[in-house]
């Protein structure tokens, strides 16, 4: 397995019911708790910064410029101005009803990427978007389940892609002039002893750091090897997402969840919600703002 295992420390201990989608920008963790439909941040010392209850399900965030922030909500996007508080809406999806917004992400060229999932738990009924600067939304792949983590190569070259359910890291040749996928492929494969791949990110060695529901750990896995190079064991079985920030992108945040969680194993795990961090020995690459004129 893991050549290599490392130690988590808390960085907020909330019981968060489904933190999700952490990104550093300007020198704060962001993250979102998407059944309480809070937007989140905190400074280097854990202190919240920010916290902005949407009123609905936000599936994920990502920055604009400063103060200014992409939130996918349950059933629309829509820019943040955080001063004011004010959401104005950028785009609806064109799928089925009964879908919210996930995980979602800029790629090294300010396209934001976001993808779908079912409420009733619908297989192959959702999509993974992408939004364009009029701005309208084009599906870039149907057919998906429970849209996840996103992550590309520190040459913007190769798109790795996790719908949960497959339990695989799909790897896709990617054009950043025109934001098109082709060449899918699978680049790594999981079984069920490992538990469900969620979210994810890049270190700027190419490994892809990820985070495994109902696992209770973060991997690190080489795909041009196949090989999990390190594991990070968690307190708490549902680990959800991770990014790299802090002082030289050195530091790698989690977010986890409870939601879902009875009450035996919520007194089993009282630091399931929890962010951790941890010192992987590696850095990240800096997170890509989106590109929207707004």
């Amino acid at each position: 397995m893991a050549n290599q295992t490392i130690a988590a420390e808390v960085f907020r201990p909330d019981a968060w019911a489904l933190g999700e989608g952490p990104f550093w920008f300007e020198h704060q963790l962001w993250w979102v708790d998407i059944e309480k439909g809070l937007l989140l941040s905190a400074n280097p010392s854990g202190h919240l910064t920010h916290r902005h209850a949407l009123g609905q399900r936000i599936g994920s965030a990502a920055p604009i410029r400063s103060g200014h922030l992409i939130v996918a909500l349950e059933n629309e996007l829509a820019h943040l101005d955080l001063q004011s508080s004010q959401c104005t809406p950028l785009a609806h999806p064109a799928g089925p009803p009964n879908h919210r917004f996930n995980d979602g992400k800029c790629d090294p060229f300010g396209r934001f990427f976001v993808g779908t999932t079912s409420l009733s738990g619908e297989p192959k009924t959702s999509a993974l978007y992408v939004l364009e600067k009029d701005p309208s939304l084009r599906v870039i792949k149907t057919g998906v389940s429970i849209s996840n983590g996103m992550a590309w190569s520190k040459n913007g070259r190769t798109f790795y892609y996790i719908d949960t359910p497959t339990r695989c890291v799909a790897a896709f040749d990617y054009d950043g002039e025109t934001g098109t996928l082709s060449g899918e492929r699978v680049a790594l494969r999981f079984s069920e002893a490992d538990g469900w791949p969620d979210g994810m990110t890049i270190d700027q060695e190419d490994r892809l750091w990820i985070a495994f529901w109902d696992g209770a750990a973060v991997r690190c896995y080489d795909p041009s090897t196949a090989q999990c190079e390190a594991e990070i064991k968690l307190p708490c079985s549902r680990p959800t997402s991770c990014c790299f920030g802090g002082d030289g992108l050195s530091q790698l945040f989690i977010t986890t969840a409870r939601v879902g969680l009875n009450e035996g194993e919520q007194q089993a795990q009282p630091l399931a919600g929890a962010v951790f961090t941890c010192e992987p020995g590696t850095r990240g690459l800096p997170v890509s703002p989106a590109y929207l004129p707004v």
